[in-house]
């Protein structure tokens, strides 16, 4: 099968460049004060010097090091990255394995193109050492073969009886010395391992059933020598290329291992238990092992997953970790954190004052930040905790989730007339129980919190669809359930001092309330964003009936401010659809009925409805209600211009495309807080992606 490259396509959505230089507005990071994080790192690919190191994290960016690791530096136009490779003889040129086919590099991640099987997800790729023009790419049960960089790609079957197992090929290795000799293993019930002496134009089986799909590795310096996890046996070695197996020292199976290219007898391995994890260290070739480090002496961390081991040419050995990267130089005796520069922020949302412009709010997964020049610069106002769960009467179990834990903040809402007041959703990094403290209020813009507004049980959906009366800014709206018990509707009419349960007809058969929106011409009127459609209320959130897109999860929900019939739907694949609520619409809809009718709007969005990538924010330009913008994970920010008729990319020197929130920021002739509005300006849109905060400025 040979597969056509494309010259744009989905490329020109997932790079934000194809076929020609961009033009027009250009996106300019901002993130100056943003603390960021160290990120989770899968995978650590080395050059044959050992100084050129990129880095895959594991959200799926690429970070690359010219100093062996000691600064770290992102390489933007690219996201959504599953696997990596490098070629050995010109560390500039490096391929990625995505969900839309390999993309390469030939300038170091300065800019990347399409290499071919653009339909295709690809899970692993190898080179081979000797023709760099050769690579290898695997998919869910098949193997690709390209030997021109990428231009041309033929699939090739696993032998009489194609992929065996069933499953997903999880690992190709080449045998370093004989590249035309290829290794592959399948996972399934029980792995398969593969084997091709002809550069993989004919396969056969050399064992079946008893290999786990976690480890295939071969000796760097030594033909037909390769080590395999095999089942009930632990980590074995083939010395024949396969044939014959003999366990080593190790009798549990590595997450990772690794072979001093110098010295092929020694090498490092990952072992985890219930309660640790280690690395271990052989210098006979596996024989016998000793452990050289703890993970937890490694790692101060509370989840200190070890991802990968590589040994660089000078021996110096490498492990990536959820919190990173380490590095021991003296055989792993000793470790330390080699990861200046290798941050991420993880950005969740992005809020601008509606009385100063100057004025923005950015929430991440550790703190909340503020600007008051503009997005120049941030400083951070506060941190967060979930607290949670009285005390289990005697003879019950106790609450599920830890009572305190870390807090990722997810909203805020400015009071519409006094902006130093300030409501903040917080959850919980993972999982959440409906004891949790979610909400915060602040009357001192951000310098002091108080979690007294807090629901006495959340039904963990404070964050992202609290609502404010748009004429009395003390009444609040919050859609108050969960997936199993469905929702209504809390309403406060004193600044979240006190609520009220309105008892929602018709909002209790809903698994999610993803946006929940006020007519700001009608304030008794609701709309409803959720798994089963777009829900409308028109007695003040007493009652609520469908008005469109029955049984479809709507993802976001969007009104025109100054044509009030005119909305704008992102929806997905409902997470969990059944007889009664099948999955539903996929794509953006427009209504100009009040959402009594939709139409499709998905011109210029043909991969965003084939992949159904995760929709973030969905915005409408109030200084001219035909500019819409949405913001996808994987690709970036798209532009209409026409009220949603057609859409393009938008992505002009935006380096990262998880684009996670957006915000656009108008400054009027007279804006002040308390002053008048004056004619809006093009404006400036704000993004928060893993790599900091953007702002482009618009133009017409």
């Amino acid at each position: 099968m040979k597969q056509l490259v494309p010259m744009c396509g989905w490329i020109l959505a997932l790079l934000g460049t194809c076929c020609a230089a961009s033009s027009g507005p250009f996106w300019i990071n901002v993130s100056s004060g943003l603390s960021g994080a160290v990120p989770g790192v899968s995978q650590l690919v080395i050059d044959r010097v050992g100084t050129m190191f990129y880095a895959l994290t594991s959200r799926g960016s690429i970070f690359k090091s010219t100093d062996s690791g000691s600064s770290w530096m992102a390489l933007g136009n690219i996201a959504g990255v599953n696997v990596i490779t490098l070629n050995p003889a010109a560390s500039s040129t490096v391929y990625a394995g995505t969900a839309h086919g390999v993309v390469k590099t030939t300038d170091g991640g300065q800019s990347w193109s399409q290499a071919g099987l653009s339909d295709v997800a690809i899970n692993v790729l190898a080179i081979d050492p000797h023709t760099p023009s050769t690579l290898y790419a695997g998919a869910a049960g098949t193997i690709y073969r390209s030997v021109d960089g990428g231009a041309d790609w033929t699939s090739v079957s696993l032998g009489s009886v194609p992929n065996q197992s069933g499953g997903a090929i999880s690992f190709i290795a080449i045998d370093p010395i004989t590249p035309s000799t290829v290794y592959t293993l399948s996972e399934g019930p029980s792995g398969t391992l593969y084997k091709s002496t002809d550069g993989g134009q004919s396969w056969s089986i050399i064992s079946a059933g008893d290999v786990y799909a976690t480890l295939l590795v071969t000796d760097p310096s030594l033909p037909s020598t390769l080590y395999a996890n095999l089942d009930g046996v632990g980590l074995s070695k083939s010395t024949d290329g396969g044939i014959t197996w003999a366990a080593t020292g190790l009798n549990d199976s590595p997450i990772a291992l690794a072979i001093d290219p110098a010295n092929s007898n020694t090498l490092y391995a990952s072992r985890a238990s219930d309660t640790s994890q280690a690395i271990l260290k052989s210098t006979n070739g596996g024989q016998t092992w000793v452990t050289v480090g703890t993970i937890n002496a490694i790692v101060a961390t509370a989840i200190p997953v070890i991802r990968s081991l590589v040994v660089a040419p000078n021996a110096s050995v490498y492990v990536t970790t959820g919190s990173g990267i380490f590095k021991s130089a003296d055989g792993g005796t000793s470790w330390k954190e080699t990861d200046s520069g290798l941050r991420v922020h993880d950005i969740r949302m992005l809020v601008d004052d509606p009385l100063n412009a100057a004025v923005l709010y950015a929430g991440d997964n550790n703190a909340l930040f503020q600007s008051v020049d503009g997005g120049a610069n941030w400083t951070q106002r506060a941190t967060f905790q979930v607290t949670c769960c009285s005390p289990s009467p005697p003879g019950l179990p106790p609450p599920p989730f830890p009572p305190v834990a870390p807090a990722e903040v997810h909203s805020l809402l400015i009071d519409s007339t006094n902006p130093n007041i300030l409501y903040l959703g917080i959850a919980r990094a993972s999982g959440c129980y409906s004891d949790d403290i979610l909400l915060f209020k602040s009357t001192d813009d951000g310098a002091t919190w108080s979690s007294s507004v807090s629901p006495a049980v959340s039904g963990c959906e404070v964050h992202g669809v609290l609502a404010m009366d748009p004429i009395d800014s003390n009444t609040l709206y919050l859609p108050y359930g969960d997936d199993y018990n469905g929702f209504t509707i809390l309403k406060t009419t004193d600044g979240g001092a006190n609520w009220k349960n309105l008892d929602a007809a018709g909002l209790g058969e809903v698994s999610f309330v993803n946006v929940f929106l006020i007519d700001r011409n009608t304030p008794t009127t609701f709309y409803a964003a959720t798994d089963l459609g777009v829900l409308r209320s028109t007695d003040g959130g007493a009652s609520f009936l469908p008005t469109g897109l029955a049984n479809t999860h709507v993802a976001f929900l969007a009104i025109d401010p100054f044509h009030p019939n005119v909305f704008y739907a992102a929806t997905s694949n409902n997470p969990y659809p059944s007889d009664n609520n099948p999955p539903g619409l996929v794509g953006l809809y427009k209504s100009t009925d009040s959402g009594a009718t939709w139409s499709a709007i998905n011109q210029g969005l043909d991969e965003i409805v084939a992949t159904h990538p995760t929709v973030n924010a969905l915005l409408v330009d109030a200084a001219d209600t035909s500019v819409l913008y949405l913001a996808t994970s994987g690709f970036g920010v798209f532009k209409s211009s026409d009220g949603g008729a057609t859409w393009a990319p938008f992505n002009n020197g935006l380096t990262h495309l998880d684009v996670t929130s957006l915000t656009i920021v108008h400054r009027p002739s007279t804006s002040h807080r308390g002053g008048r509005r004056g004619p809006l300006s093009p404006g400036t849109l704000y993004a928060g992606t893993p790599g900091g905060v953007f702002e482009i400025r618009q133009e017409r």
